[in-house]
């Protein structure tokens, strides 16, 4: 669990008043960001010195492929580089996993940018992507971008019912009591993380672009 303090004192919200701005309200706005922003962060790294684990660095997660960087391919290279990670995740799910299944690809938003780039037909890799494997949506994480290198994840939603990751929280905000001091407030306010529940590893196909 992880939590911040709004602070408001009466001069302070005068002296922006006079700006015609509302200060509480953006320190409340400011306050569920910070939240939101470290709730993502245990999405991908976990908590440290817990059994709390993120999508990168998950101990159950098979090990990364390995490719060479997408920034030298161009847009026929890139799609190689994709349906190379999707035979690795048909190979680690013995062939339960085909084209049609509902995956989600996660990389970062400079590997995005290079989806854009077009094959010798002018056909770009999105396209491609859309017309071989219909139900792929691509989804962007900035913390992709490794110091290890640029990392890649093809993701079955979920199979036969069951969800391959739930990104879990105990509480998504509690505001609690607020409370009046002599020339101002103060409120607390509080979140909880379970990090990312990786139900079926098998199911994740990682790669590493360097």
């Amino acid at each position: 669990h992880y939590q911040n303090i709004i602070r408001v004192g009466e001069k302070e919200m005068a002296l922006a008043g006079t700006a015609g701005l509302d200060w509480a309200s953006r320190k409340q706005i400011s306050s569920v960001l910070t939240l939101n922003k470290f709730q993502n962060k245990s999405y991908i790294y976990g908590i440290a010195g817990l059994q709390n684990y993120g999508m990168l660095n998950d101990p159950q997660l098979l090990p990364s492929i390995t490719d060479t960087g997408w920034a030298a391919k161009d847009g026929q290279g890139i799609y190689d580089s994709c349906q190379k990670l999707f035979v690795q995740l048909v190979k680690q799910t013995g062939g339960l996993v085909d084209r049609d299944a509902q995956m989600t690809l996660i990389m970062s938003p400079g590997m995005d940018s290079e989806t854009t780039k077009t094959n010798q037909y002018n056909v770009n890799v999105n396209d491609q992507l859309k017309k071989n494997f219909p139900n792929m949506r691509i989804g962007t994480v900035p913390e992709y971008n490794t110091d290890a290198g640029e990392m890649v994840q093809l993701v079955v939603d979920n199979y036969e019912g069951q969800a391959t990751v739930e990104l879990s929280f105990t509480e998504k905000l509690r505001a609690h009591t607020l409370i009046q001091e002599l020339s101002g407030f103060e409120q607390k306010r509080s979140q909880g993380t379970n990090g990312a529940i990786i139900y079926r590893p098998l199911f994740i196909a990682s790669m590493l672009v360097s």
